[in-house]
């Protein structure tokens, strides 16, 4: 499969020897050379014609051959150019035995010619970035610590290089030039996401972390100094920066630093400080930054909880200070957010910002076991996220609000015994969440936002059913025993009623919605409980026809 990706990259090239454009006829012109050598001394021998470590070897001779005579122009039709743009389509074919083995001879090759490439000539120098990518992918563990210098011994020649090379790499993902910038942040990806056996996080991510925090402070900073807010090369960089990091939020992982020497202080340190300026960013007054900050938070914090159910799974026990350490972060950002809410009719920022206010809350408010008392202040962060389902608010601001408040229902912010309304237990948090969803389903300002209410209803009241069903170590109550109590004395019990009077009111456009509601509390409460409550003149259909 691979040789037969190879052979069509090369097809694709060849028909272009006789090209009005130089940028395309000179690689054909050079392929066309190589392959007339290569079959000279291959001989019969097709297959050895074919492969791509001899396409790789002529590659490498020639470009030597360009640096030794001086031939070091980079313009449109130079052979310079040609041989980097074929040696790009070929290093991803070659094994990556082969390219470790030559390694020495790449680095004292290759990094020269960044130089020469950065100012003018994107072509070549993206080129040299996809080159540098393979080479990157293909080391092992034993080249990758050597970067690191980690055992106080002198780093070779070659190690500096490397090194070097990764931080023009990093830098490449900041340039103005969309392509470079583009390619540049593939390929660190792409390395990134091909650590070395035996790790799970490459090693190069906690350095990237490092980095990723220093252009944030020394953009922050350019961008106060030059005195103009919203604008300049601080701002465009840290934008830039922003849209790199959210294809690798992994990097501030906590295992990401398990090569670093300053291990999980290093991580919690990287992480902190990104946060930090991740929130500082909206009062640059950019909307674009402020968009890339909140998705990068939404980010990190999924990132968070993808890790912390991992250690679920693996250890029921986790360390009692670190889930401390995380809730008190979320916490610390969520604060922040909350005083800093972006108006309902700015359609820009603010699904963002509910998107990482939603993430915030679980982070810092959720319980990994059936809490015994509902957060204090879920009820306020309930009540914001609820009044940008205003029908004054833009449809992606209401479809945000909407899917923060139905990832909270469904995490274990709410505590099951006073879902439950059991005895000894207050319900005051739920009744409020209660009491404003059931003003908005009567109130004009919302009535364009009906049917995500009721949609939310039905995933927080199914969600809590979910939980009463399967985490029954709070109560040694039968099911329907339980059923029998929780319709009594549930402070959601209410919200049945005004769906069914929704429901039975003439030209009510969303009975299917106040249908699932009905449905998921006949989970909740049981169907004799549901029964109880509907009033008898509401299953006929036939009442307003």
């Amino acid at each position: 499969m691979q040789s037969d990706e190879f052979s069509t990259a090369l097809a694709k090239i060849r028909p272009h020897t006789n090209s009005k454009l130089p940028h395309q006829r000179k690689p054909a012109q050079l392929l066309a050379a190589l392959e007339a050598t290569l079959e000279q001394n291959a001989g019969s021998s097709e297959n050895s014609r074919q492969s791509p470590t001899a396409y790789f070897a002529a590659l490498i001779t020639t470009l030597e051959e360009c640096i030794l005579r001086k031939e070091l122009s980079l313009d449109e039709g130079s052979t310079l150019a040609a041989t980097l743009y074929l040696l790009a389509m070929v290093v991803p074919f070659v094994q990556p035995t082969v390219l470790r083995a030559n390694l020495s001879k790449l680095y004292q090759t290759l990094p020269q010619l960044l130089p020469l490439a950065l100012p003018n000539h994107a072509p070549p120098l993206r080129s040299l970035v996809s080159i540098f990518g393979s080479i990157c992918s293909s080391m092992d563990q034993a080249m990758i610590q050597s970067t690191l210098n980690t055992t106080g011994n002198t780093p070779s020649a070659t190690s500096v290089a490397i090194r070097q090379t990764l931080s023009s790499l990093l830098e490449l993902t900041l340039d103005h030039r969309p392509k470079v910038r583009k390619r540049a942040a593939e390929v660190v990806k792409d390395i990134l996401d091909s650590p070395p056996s035996p790790f799970i996080v490459h090693p190069w991510s906690h350095l990237v972390a490092n980095w990723s925090c220093a252009v944030m402070a020394q953009s922050a900073n350019s961008s106060v100094a030059t005195g103009k807010k919203g604008t300049g090369e601080g701002i465009d960089r840290m934008i830039h920066l922003l849209a790199f990091l959210r294809t690798v939020p992994y990097i501030f992982s906590s295992s990401g630093s398990e090569m670093s020497s300053a291990g999980s202080e290093g991580h919690s340190t990287n992480v902190e400080m990104m946060t930090k300026y991740l929130l500082a960013a909206p009062k640059l007054s950019n909307a674009y930054l402020t968009q890339a900050s909140y998705q990068l938070l939404t980010a990190l914090f999924a990132k968070d909880e993808e890790e912390t159910e991992e250690e679920d799974e693996e250890d029921e026990s986790e360390d009692e200070d670190d889930a401390a350490r995380r809730r008190l972060k979320a916490q610390e950002v969520l604060d922040t957010l909350i005083r800093s809410q972006p108006s309902k009719t700015d359609a820009q920022v603010a699904p963002y910002w509910l998107g990482v206010v939603g993430s915030s809350t679980i982070a810092a408010l959720s319980s990994r076991q059936s809490s015994s008392q509902t957060p204090s202040a879920l009820p306020k962060i309930w009540s914001v996220l609820w009044s940008y389902l205003d029908s004054n608010c833009a449809a992606a601001t209401v479809k945000a609000a909407t899917d923060a408040l139905n990832a909270i229902s469904q995490s274990n912010c709410f505590a099951i015994s006073e879902c439950c309304g059991l005895e000894g237990t207050d319900i005051s948090s739920i009744q409020s969440i209660v009491q404003l969803a059931e003003r908005s389903l009567v109130s004009l300002a919302y009535a364009d936002s009906m049917e995500e209410m009721l949609a939310i209803l039905e995933v927080l009241i199914s969600s809590t059913a979910t939980r009463i069903t399967r985490d029954r170590e709070w109560t040694s109550m039968p099911l329907r025993e339980l059923h029998d109590t929780i319709k009594s004395s549930s402070p959601f019990v209410p919200l049945l009623q005004t769906a069914v009077t929704l429901r039975n009111t003439k030209d009510f456009q969303y009975k299917e919605h106040v249908n699932g509601l009905i449905t998921a509390f006949m989970r909740m409460i049981g169907v004799d409980g549901v029964l109880q409550r509907i009033p008898l003149g509401i299953l006929p259909q036939e009442r307003y026809v």
